[in-house]
């Protein structure tokens, strides 16, 4: 009976230590859920938007997360369309590509005109990085887990500013431990004691990569699958040509006062007519006649084609020709709505062109150019301001 009453004494006290184990180990458990909750940037990459506004006046922002995409990623923007579909790639919208190999061959093209060196993980981080925080956060938060906020802010040096903040809410539990130790490419790490969080502590500590030259990666490890913050290399300044393969597009309509299609030709000088790079393109089976008749024009098309085009200085003119053929009435005419030239890694410029004729129908400001029933030609020539960059 002693013996048996000596068990029972001898299990109540390890009950204590072991409930008091389960605690710490419950602890572990919910760091290891929220690491199990973390993916890894490949899969949060799906969550970045793409920030429209922003590419037109930065090309590395542009690549980069035109690099973050993956085959369906891509497929899906060029079917449902939307901005991703619009954004240019080596002066191409990405809708205009022909599939997933030839998107790919552009892309590396104009990267390696531009000297866009990062890869998918550093493209995707350097992305991610740019955004402004609101909009970033959602990827941030797939790749860390729900308890862990964070946030990089460039500082001095090439330096790195990481913002940590816990978010436990579970009453009377132990402190966060963080450990750090795995980090590559840094100077210094924090230490265990300076990495322990209670519940919504904030805390900022600050990365110096050894080498400048290489990633710098934060590991995070706080028990589950570590996230790892990747910090790329500063890229080389973009270096444009003198001049470039461009594009030019110009978003046009036709119509007449018959209310049948008049035959035209068209030609194109990008210099007032010292070269010409277009010459009698009859437009009147690529251009469609406007609809619906005496409203806004719906069915606005872009008329595009290639040519050399100088970077350096003001960007070119665009002098456009109308020719009237055998069948052309008196007034027939085309409209010009937009015109753009877009250049494989910028520069881009883009132009509503003014009013011309007061009885349009376009959706902004347009130019007409209008044939007479001589036979001669009216002329055109549109000017922009400056390159957007």
């Amino acid at each position: 009976m002693r013996m048996g009453i000596t068990r029972l004494r001898l299990r109540r006290k390890p009950r204590a230590v072991l409930h008091r184990a389960l605690l710490f180990f419950g602890f572990i458990g919910l760091l290891t859920a929220s690491g199990a909750q973390a993916q890894d940037a490949a899969t949060c990459a799906k969550l970045l938007e793409p920030d429209v506004q922003a590419f037109a006046s930065d090309t590395h922002l542009r690549l980069a997360y035109l690099h973050t995409l993956d085959r369906q990623s891509y497929e899906e923007a060029k079917k449902k369309g939307g901005a991703t579909a619009g954004i240019p790639v080596d002066g191409v919208p990405l809708k205009g590509t022909l599939d997933w190999e030839d998107y790919s061959k552009r892309l590396k093209r104009e990267s390696e005109i531009t000297r866009f060196t990062y890869d998918f993980a550093q493209s995707t981080w350097y992305y991610a990085r740019s955004l402004p925080n609101e909009r970033a956060q959602l990827f941030l938060q797939c790749v860390t887990g729900v308890h862990l906020q964070v946030k990089l802010t460039d500082k001095a040096d090439n330096a790195q500013a990481l913002w940590m903040k816990w978010n436990e809410r579970v009453p009377n539990e132990p402190p966060a431990v963080f450990d750090f130790r795995k980090s590559r490419n840094v100077v210094s790490v924090p230490s265990r004691t300076d990495a322990t969080f209670q519940d919504r502590e904030e805390k900022t500590f600050v990365f110096t990569p050894k080498d400048p030259a290489r990633d710098m990666l934060i590991v995070i490890n706080g028990g589950g699958k570590p996230p790892t913050l990747v910090v790329p290399p500063p890229l080389p300044p973009i270096l444009k040509p003198e001049a470039m393969a461009c594009r030019v597009i110009l978003n046009m309509i036709r119509d007449d006062h018959y209310g049948t299609s008049g035959n035209y030709d068209m030609d194109i000088s990008l210099d007032d007519g010292k070269t010409w790079v277009v010459r009698n393109d009859r437009i009147d089976s690529r251009i469609p006649h406007g609809v619906p008749w005496g409203g806004s024009f719906n069915n606005w098309t872009d008329y595009e084609f290639g040519a050399t085009i100088p970077t350096r200085g003001d960007p070119p003119r665009i002098w456009i020709r109308l020719h009237a053929l055998w069948d052309s009435h008196d007034k027939d005419w085309i409209r010009i709505n937009r015109a753009t030239i877009n250049c494989p890694g910028g520069p881009h410029v883009s132009t509503l062109l003014p009013i011309h004729d007061p009885d349009s129908y376009g959706p902004g400001q347009t130019r007409t150019l209008q044939v007479d029933d001589k036979g001669d030609h009216g002329d055109g020539k549109i000017s922009f301001n400056h390159w957007d960059e």
